[in-house]
């Protein structure tokens, strides 16, 4: 049942771009449309986007410009952010979505990078994700009302200050997704989730150099120790083009 259970996501040129999210009375302040939730860090928090773009002269799709990003902390001590860094692709048709009511749906996969103790949320402009994008997107991508899009979140490391080990340093805090503490000595976590990054860089979706800015400063020798579980999350959206 819950893979029947989704986001509305609506594809309309009504939906205009956010300039500046301080404005609040403008109209690009409004219209923000929610794509993913869950909790890490014991912060509960929403991810939501805007898709900006146009109708084709026939009305069927949407001609897909721009995605801009917004999150918001809901409850939890720790502020997560976003790092700038989002990828939008065309993915495989999950079985569980095939419809006779939407024929040749297509399925995205949208891929954000985020971050705890990083209060970067609301600067709009340096997040937006646009198209044409170079290497990924030649074009803009043309989305239909039935389409399906599947978001999902990778955290990066919180920042080197707050949980540096280096000299034997003492770390301020230990970042729970990629340290493990075990009385004196402080070891780096392999996790399991990772190889989601890496089938991105096989695909040539992320850069290698992207990938590999997100664990430059981690242990090689990291332990293969407590993986991070995939949660069961709502994740899955559907386009309605008006």
């Amino acid at each position: 049942m819950h893979e029947n259970l989704k986001y509305t996501v609506r594809l309309t040129e009504k939906i205009k771009a956010c300039a500046d999210i301080k404005q609040a009375n403008s109209i690009g302040i409004k219209d923000w449309q929610p794509i993913f939730a869950d909790k890490e860090y014991d912060t509960f928090y929403f991810l939501y986007a805007k898709f900006i773009g146009k109708k084709d002269e026939d009305g069927e799709c949407f001609n897909l410009n721009k995605i801009q990003f917004y999150l918001q902390n809901f409850e939890g001590e720790v502020t997560i952010g976003l790092t700038g860094k989002a990828y939008f692709y065309e993915q495989e048709l999950d079985p569980a979505d095939h419809d006779t009511r939407y024929e040749g749906r297509k399925q995205y996969g949208l891929f954000i990078i985020l971050q705890g103790f990083n209060s970067s949320l609301t600067s709009v402009k340096e997040n937006d994700l646009v198209f044409p994008n170079k290497g990924l997107w030649s074009s803009k991508p043309k989305i239909n009302s039935g389409d399906v899009l599947v978001t999902r979140v990778y955290f990066r490391p919180i920042p080197l200050h707050l949980r540096n080990t280096s000299d034997n340093q003492n770390p301020i805090v230990l970042d729970r997704l990629f340290q493990a503490r075990d009385g004196d000595s402080v070891a780096d976590i392999e996790r399991q989730d990772r190889s989601d990054l890496k089938e991105l860089v096989d695909r040539k979706i992320m850069k290698q150099e992207d990938y590999e800015e997100i664990f430059k400063d981690l242990k090689r020798e990291a332990l293969d120790l407590r993986g991070v579980r995939r949660r069961c999350s709502p994740i899955i959206s559907f386009f309605t083009v008006e």
